[in-house]
C-alpha cells in the first residue's frame, strides 16, 4: 500500500487511485519569483511611478520577466522541489501521471 495516498487499503490496492477517491497527502504550490511587475508595483506603491511607462503598461502580465532576484528565487525553489522528489521518489509522480493518462493528449 502506498503510504502517501489516503483511502487506500487492501480492498483498493491495485485499483486506480482516481477511482477510489483517494487523495495525495502531500501538495505544494510554487509561485514564480520576483518579476518586473512586482518591482514596478512596489515602486508605485511607494509613489515612484517611473517604471509604469506606456510600453510597460501595454504588456500583458504574462510577459513580465523575472528579475535577477526572481531567477535566484526560482532556482532555489527548483532545488527544493528536486530534493523533495529525491526523498519521496516516484510516489509523488504517480497521481500526476494517472491524471495525465486519463486526460489524454
Amino acid at each position: 500500500m502506498d503510504p502517501t495516498i489516503q483511502g487506500m487499503d487492501s480492498t483498493t490496492q491495485g485499483m486506480d487511485p482516481m477511482d477510489t477517491g483517494a487523495m495525495p497527502l502531500d501538495l505544494f504550490l510554487v509561485r514564480h519569483g520576483e518579476s518586473e511587475g512586482n518591482v514596478a508595483l512596489d515602486a508605485a506603491k511607494r509613489g515612484d511611478r517611473r517604471l509604469l511607462t506606456p510600453e510597460y503598461l501595454a504588456r500583458s502580465t504574462a510577459d513580465y520577466r523575472l528579475t535577477g532576484k526572481g531567477r535566484a528565487q526560482a532556482a532555489a525553489a527548483g532545488r527544493w522541489v528536486r530534493s523533495w522528489m529525491e526523498e519521496v521518489g516516484d510516489r509523488a509522480l504517480r497521481p500526476a501521471v494517472l491524471l495525465a493518462v486519463r486526460a489524454g493528449p
